[in-house]
């Protein structure tokens, strides 16, 4: 959308000159332009400073530079296929700074000398919290998204996206009433009514509850049934009253991903005189599951702590080593890759570590490409002893 207003905006109101025309000239379409540019690339009014969070899907690549935030925080950041690569906060005054961005989950930032910076970060809603200093910068130096090991939270089936109506003996059925229950769920004796809840996913599901908004003295049970009217009963309910009846859950082994589920009601045993059995609502339930992006964390025996080029032009390696081994021997890796697709390695280079500094290496930084760089304990068996860092 913020695309396509942009290109209205210069198709049609904008002059050769660049001024904005209404059709006469009017200066606020050129101040409203460069705002809403710069809302695309930052934004702050949401209590958290969020990085390009409204950029057009052919941006691909940018950077900008010294944007100021409504907390008067200086922000400079870059992007390559549409994710962050690069990003500093300079604190104009002392005070928290709140980034919302998912890759700081297993982030690093560091401070102006280089020193990593301790940061709490909220899962929830991709938060990352710095105690900022008056004039210091805040420089992102490693980006990874904290992946959480379960996938868990509650959904509701809203009653008013019931469909399929039925009844056993092709009579009268249910129907949404007053846009949040179905209704008349008649009551007629030794006949099942009922209806669907489409495509509801049930992965993981731990816990359930369907919503009776309205109760006859009709003795009416409620059958939830999986993909048919006469499928496999997962749950049943006497209702007695209104209110939220938990479901006691059964036949669910090995059952996951989306099903259709019916609500079939009946009248047991069948109470004459009385019309209707009771009006429906909402299905709410829990999940539960392991995410399939998990894996559980690898511990290595060395962390590159800083990795920068120095004025000599020579790159400078700082590594900190918590294995067993006085004298353990390694390799450092260096690798060039294509910054449009990480997975082609343009250029490498192997050196021996014999000690937590490494200075000097004579590997000359690229025009062009992510430098990064990682340990194996050696060229034969290749067994990885670090995680991988970017050099920016």
């Amino acid at each position: 959308k913020s695309e396509t207003m942009l290109k209205q905006l210069f198709l049609c109101r904008t002059a050769p000159n660049l001024f904005d025309e209404h059709p006469d000239f009017q200066i606020d379409g050129n101040y409203g332009a460069t705002s809403g540019i710069t809302e695309m690339v930052l934004q702050s009014h949401t209590g958290a400073i969020d990085v390009i969070p409204a950029i057009p899907s052919n941006w691909k690549s940018g950077r900008f530079s010294g944007f100021m935030t409504r907390e008067n925080a200086e922000v400079s950041a870059a992007w390559q296929n549409g994710e962050l690569t690069e990003l500093s906060v300079k604190a104009v005054r002392d005070g928290d700074i709140r980034i919302r961005e998912e890759k700081l989950g297993l982030g690093t930032i560091v401070d102006s000398a280089g020193n990593n910076v301790e940061f709490s970060f909220d899962p929830e809603t991709n938060i990352a919290t710095i105690a900022g200093r008056e004039g210091e910068t805040y420089t992102v130096t490693h980006f990874e998204k904290q992946i959480p090991k379960y996938l868990e939270g509650t959904n509701t089936v809203f009653a008013s996206a019931a469909a399929g109506f039925f009844a056993s003996d092709n009579g009268g059925v249910p129907k949404v009433v007053d846009g949040n229950a179905v209704g008349y769920v008649n009551n007629r004796e030794g006949v099942e009514v009922g209806f669907c809840f489409r495509k509801v996913d049930l992965t993981g599901i731990t816990s359930a509850s369907l919503a009776i908004t309205r109760f006859y003295d009709s003795n009416p049970t409620i059958s939830v049934r999986l993909d048919k009217k006469d499928g496999v009963e997962i749950a049943n309910i006497k209702v007695t009253d209104t209110g939220a009846y938990a479901l006691e859950l059964k036949n669910l082994e090995g059952v996951t991903g989306k099903h259709d589920l019916y609500i079939v009601a009946k009248g047991d045993p069948y109470k004459e005189g009385q019309k209707y059995l009771c009006n429906i609502g909402d299905l709410v339930y829990d999940y539960k599951y392991l995410n399939p992006e998990y894996s559980e964390p690898v511990s290595y025996d060395y962390e590159v702590v800083s990795a920068e080029y120095g004025a000599d032009g020579a790159l400078d390696v700082k590594l900190a080593y918590s294995g067993t081994d006085t004298a353990p021997k390694a390799k450092l890796i260096v690798g060039v890759y294509d910054e449009s697709s990480n997975d082609v390695l343009l250029s490498s280079a192997v050196y021996d570590i014999e000690s937590t500094e490494v200075k000097d290496l004579d590997f000359v930084k690229p025009q062009s490409g992510a430098v990064k760089l990682y340990i194996w304990d050696g060229t034969d068996t290749i067994e990885p002893l670090s995680a991988v860092y970017e050099v920016n």
